[in-house]
């Protein structure tokens, strides 16, 4: 399917342009992608300069993966004149700034209702629940995974097809005025805050002020029709709902556990499948059953249906489909994994990412399980000058959950392994690879094991070692350098 053609991004890039080559067989392009190695024939490549990578060292990659059209920077491009020679290219002064026109024009010609999504925690499932959904019901394009910062976010908007009915748009931040600039961007009819949480205390010093950051998704706000989500039972629930005032908001819809919400919770039942959930939203109930556990998904769940009545989406529809939404990778997902040594694991692979509101959530849906409860645990990172006492403080949560064993690794978390030692068997490693390698030498079939931590301390790797012994009957070689 065509999603742009040639004249379109003549005209959209125009203002950036220094040089261009574009034959007659560039005609279409049928997406936007800034990763070669992901790239489908037919998509355009905008060679964006990361913080780990450039993507002018991946132009000649696109190209042999069938590129239609690649857009680079054009002081860059003077060291690829044989890369470039007869390939259809443009030279941009700005190759990010021409990812935001591209994304800037697709929002603009775009009827869509937008969800705009944020919050310290559950953003990601959210926004990836909202989308299955509406989905469901009519078209709706997401985020391209959790692409939720300054490249992700546009890169999502120039692949918003112009039929969509439904658009959910995730974004992210770690100070303050990049989530205004995002909304901007998104335009949303529909701004979702989850809950406010210490994520990025490091950076921002005070829940406050990561609030104040949030709330900048009020900024782009349609000002006649927008509404403005807000979940009652978050820290700084009155700050947000005074931004939003503030931001002059047209409308604010609320949701909670409580009955003063518009959206609230009636009963909440577990079981061994998952959990039941009666909430009300503006004076009707609808029963809702979700394959998976954890409490947190309670409060996930009545932000979600206020979202989607604040889109004008079918409930009574969203009722019945919420049974079939499966958790994403790294969020929660449990995975049944037999071991060679007979018997079967559960892991709760919520390895993705970590900060105190996340991890007693996790640590909760543990609390629930059968067998040995097994916690493998990495370090929250930007949590700043209260980072060692908000470490120390998860052994709280892991001693109610009843948490068999603990595992642990990074600097931080090894404050937590001192003081728990003397309640639970406890073992720390400086590194996640040395981790893997205790975890899996330990476990035994029955065990149910939580795995968490932030996303740069790869907790993943546990979940592959685990994974890797199950397929070969061997721990995996590691080489330590």
């Amino acid at each position: 399917m065509t999603l742009w053609i040639k004249e379109d991004i003549i005209k959209t890039l125009s203002p950036i342009v220094k040089e261009s080559h574009l034959p007659d067989t560039c005609t279409s392009i049928t997406g936007v992608s800034i990763n070669s190695r992901t790239l489908v024939p037919g998509e355009l490549f905008v060679a964006i300069e990361g913080e780990v990578a450039d993507g002018h060292a991946y132009v000649s990659q696109a190209l042999e993966r069938g590129a239609s059209l690649v857009i680079v920077d054009h002081l860059k491009a003077q060291k690829m004149q044989n890369v470039l020679a007869g390939q259809p290219h443009l030279m941009v002064i700005d190759t990010l700034k021409a990812l935001e026109l591209l994304g800037n024009e697709a929002r603009g010609r775009s009827a869509a209702t937008i969800i705009g999504v944020t919050g310290s925690v559950g953003k990601t499932s959210v926004r990836h629940a909202l989308g299955f959904l509406l989905g469901a019901q009519k078209k709706t394009n997401t985020s391209q995974k959790s692409y939720n910062n300054h490249w992700g976010v546009p890169l999502s908007l120039a692949n918003f097809e112009q039929d969509a009915a439904y658009g959910v748009f995730e974004m992210g931040m770690n100070a303050l005025g990049e989530i205004r600039r995002l909304t901007i961007q998104v335009r949303p009819q529909v701004a979702l805050i989850t809950i406010i949480g210490m994520a990025h205390m490091g950076r921002l010093g005070s829940m406050e002020a990561i609030a104040n950051a949030k709330a900048e998704i009020f900024v782009g706000l349609d000002r006649q029709k927008g509404v403005a989500v807000l979940n009652g039972d978050s820290p700084c629930f009155d700050l947000l709902l005074k931004r939003a005032h503030e931001a002059q908001v047209a409308h604010v819809m609320t949701f909670g556990r409580a009955p003063q919400w518009d959206v609230h919770l009636k009963s909440h039942r577990v079981s061994a499948e998952g959990q039941q959930i009666v909430l009300t939203a503006f004076g009707k109930d609808y029963l809702v059953d979700l394959g998976f556990k954890g409490d947190h998904w309670v409060s996930n769940t009545l932000g979600i249906f206020a979202a989607l009545h604040a889109a004008g989406a079918d409930l009574i529809q969203a009722a019945n489909d919420i049974k079939n939404l499966t958790l994403i990778e790294g969020r929660g997902m449990e995975i049944k994994i037999p071991l060679s040594s007979g018997g079967t694991v559960t892991v709760i692979d919520d390895s993705y990412n970590a900060n105190p509101t996340s991890m007693a959530a996790g640590i909760a849906v543990l609390a629930g399980s059968e067998g040995r409860k097994i916690a493998v645990l990495g370090d929250m990172l930007e949590l700043g000058h209260d980072s060692k006492a908000l470490h120390e403080a998860v052994l709280e949560h892991l001693v109610k959950a009843g948490v068999d064993q603990l595992y642990v690794c990074g600097p931080m978390m090894h404050h937590l392994h001192k003081i728990a030692s003397t309640s639970l068997s406890a073992y720390w490693a400086a590194d996640v690879e040395q981790l893997s390698q205790k975890v899996v030498s330990q476990i035994k079939g029955g065990d149910t094991i939580l795995i968490k931590g932030s996303n740069s301390m790869k907790m993943v790797r546990v979940l592959e070692a685990i994974q890797f012994m199950n397929a070969h009957g061997k721990q995996k070689e590691v080489t330590l350098c």
